[in-house]
């Protein structure tokens, strides 16, 4: 099973000033009440802390980082275009300035260097301008008509040049992998006779034009089942640009063995609706998942099938899993399967992709608030994901027929995930909110604005001029400064994907300062997958990346650096801590030293005298505690939620 990790921090560093920090990252129901979760003789949070070495897990499944879990690129498919060496953005970013590190640094003989520790292209998968100009149309018939014009000609290709069969797959999988393709593909029911008459399929062969169809259709479907079976594998790689046109459900990159849904979630302030993804992942027997006779799409003799309708168990117990950010549905799968394992209970893991990460909608962070509004107390994209959860839980409630929130026991989640789920903790009128389980919290550290400044006005922070810089460059960063901005149209110079990626992969301290890079955090040196799933995550990315994740990206990090648990309760002298009063587990490991997230943790912990539950501290291990010790995680859970 494959996982994406929690996001801790984001390494930032500018060559003018030789600075780092690290940048956190990584919503009335029928039925009778959920059992209250357990409190040893009353006790809370400040007063049943320990600290454990939890018991070796079995050995972590890493993922292949090829068949049949990745399944990468042809070299020849990919932009190896130079990128320029210059950057305003991280210290020392020089691309093609480093020797090759892998066999995708370059194709044969082109004599162009991929970026420091690049593991997909010279431009992080980037895929060659032909096909992202195909995307870019988002029409599904044009993308099918080139790929028989393709198998029209069949011509054998080279090293650097795909041949005409090579080429007319990846046409025709432009046709149904990205969200507005396919969208138009449905629409438009594609046949031999729809696509006949249609100019773009001028000179195509009647053979070919099947061959076309029979590929994209084939594509559709493999892509809604399982990503290990066979006829998913039989297609090899897909093409996919994310950066033109985003996919709705993986491609290239392993999904969830969970059954797997897409939803439309609306807000009303700012009105907005976000296309997302979610799992639902029961213990043991599973329901009857049900689809509409009536095929998603119908070509006559090829159709894609309708999509599954929700479904819980009846003696489900829910847990809603928060991914952290950046982060998609798939981290939570360590756990699931550990809770799975215990046979206790029907626990049921229901995983949602947060806007602008996974397979849920990119959106322009502009969309929500201006930069502006980013204080320590006016954080817009931390309420608009509080409001995006609470929607998506009434939502679902309302799909379910109300069968959801009686059976919700808690919400759960690390870093951002834990975040949330500590702000959803004290979030007013959520009856079906009983527990919450947090575990490497951001934002539990103190605000990192500082305190002269009129943006920190009321704020309890503690003056620190480098973490107040964190705050306005991530902001920058963010499109404060308009060369950062998304650029009109969506396309930006490939030296803004390359450098998002190196900073938070590749980068190195220079002169003694700081830290790791950004993703040396996520977890544990003791984690024996440690490496091989920063790999994976990185490929993850790459699938689903454009310039509105780049800019969300530093938005919320600057939130998340701005906002504090441990900030005044606006008008109070109460911390927002205190306010917590619904029973939770809170967890954090202690090798989780980047922005001291471990340390900070148990300092709070301390004072939360007012929340029913316990903290555990655990010994030698990081900051994906889901992913380093799944078993003990889901022990702690059982006993927490009797």
């Amino acid at each position: 099973m494959i996982r994406l990790e929690n996001d801790c921090g984001t390494l930032m560093a500018t060559r003018r000033s030789a600075w780092i920090v690290w940048l956190a990252i990584g919503g009335a129901c029928g039925g009778p009440a959920p059992p209250t979760p357990a409190s040893p003789s009353g006790s809370t949070i400040a007063t049943d802390r320990l600290d454990v070495t939890p018991p070796l897990d079995a050995p972590c499944s890493a993922p292949a980082l090829g068949v049949p879990d990745y399944l990468v690129a042809p070299a020849n498919m990919l932009d190896w275009s130079a990128t320029s060496a210059h950057s305003d953005l991280i210290a020392g970013f020089r691309p093609g300035a480093q020797p090759k590190r892998t066999s995708y640094d370059a194709p044969p003989a082109s004599g162009i260097v991929g970026a420091p520790g690049s593991t997909l292209g010279a431009n992080e998968g980037r895929v060659r301008r032909e096909l992202r100009d195909v995307t870019r149309r988002k029409d599904a018939g044009h993308a099918l008509c080139l790929a028989a014009r393709r198998f029209t000609l069949d011509r054998a290709g080279s090293a650097t040049e795909p041949s005409d069969a090579a080429w007319g797959n990846a046409f025709a999988d432009l046709a149904v992998t990205g969200k507005a393709a396919f969208a138009s593909f449905v629409q438009l029911h594609p046949t031999e006779d729809s696509l006949r008459p249609l100019a773009d399929c001028s000179g195509a062969s009647g053979p070919a034009l099947s061959r076309a169809l029979d590929r994209a259709y084939q594509v559709a479907s493999a892509l809604r089942g399982p990503h290990a079976a066979a006829a998913r594998q039989s297609l090899g790689w897909i093409a996919v640009s994310g950066e033109d046109d985003q996919p709705y459900l993986p491609v290239n990159v392993p999904s969830t063995p969970a059954p797997q849904f897409l939803t439309r979630v609306e807000l009303a302030r700012p009105r907005i609706a976000i296309h997302t993804r979610y799992a639902i992942a029961h213990a043991r027997n599973p329901p009857a998942f049900a689809r509409s006779a009536t095929p998603l799409v119908d070509g006559g003799s090829r159709r894609v099938a309708a999509d599954p309708l929700p479904a819980l168990a009846p003696d489900a117990q829910v847990l809603v899993f928060i991914p952290g950010m950046d982060s998609r549905v798939e981290e939570s799968d360590d756990l699931t399967a550990a809770l799975a394992a215990r046979q206790d209970r029907n626990w049921t893991v229901i995983t949602v992709d947060l806007p602008t990460s996974g397979y849920a909608d990119n959106l322009d962070h502009m969309q929500i608030s201006p930069l502006s509004a980013v204080a320590c107390h006016s954080t817009p994209l931390l309420d608009f994901l509080d409001d995006y959860l609470v929607a998506f839980v009434d939502q679902l409630d309302a799909e379910l027929g109300g069968q959801l929130k009686p059976r919700l026991r808690a919400v759960i989640g690390g870093s951002l995930g834990g975040n949330l789920a500590m702000r959803l903790g004290r979030r007013a009128g959520l009856p079906w909110l009983t527990a919450t389980v947090a575990w490497s919290p951001a934002s539990i550290w103190p605000s990192y604005v500082d305190r002269r400044d009129a943006f920190a006005s009321g704020c309890d922070t503690r003056w620190n001029p480098l973490n107040d810089k964190a705050v306005h460059q991530s902001l920058d960063w963010a499109g404060g400064d308009p060369q950062f901005a998304v650029p009109a149209g969506g396309e930006e110079p490939a030296a803004r994907r390359r450098e998002l990626f190196y900073g938070g992969f590749d980068w190195s301290p220079v002169w003694g300062l700081g830290g790791p890079p950004q993703a040396q955090c996520w977890y544990s040196d003791h984690y024996r997958c440690k490496q091989t799933m920063i790999r994976a995550a990185r490929l993850d990315r790459q699938e689903t990346y454009d310039a509105r994740f780049r800019t969300w990206h530093w938005r919320l990090g600057a939130e998340q650096l701005a906002f504090s648990q441990q900030q005044l309760a606006p008008g109070t002298s109460t911390p927002l801590y205190l306010r917590n009063d619904k029973a939770m587990l809170l967890l954090s490991g202690y090798d989780d030293a980047c922005g001291k997230l471990g340390e900070w943790t148990r300092a709070v912990a301390a004072k939360m005298i007012d929340t029913p539950g316990y903290a555990r501290f655990l010994r030698a291990t990081g900051h994906s505690l889901d992913n380093e010790h799944p078993q003990y995680v889901a022990e702690q859970i059982a006993a927490f939620l009797p």
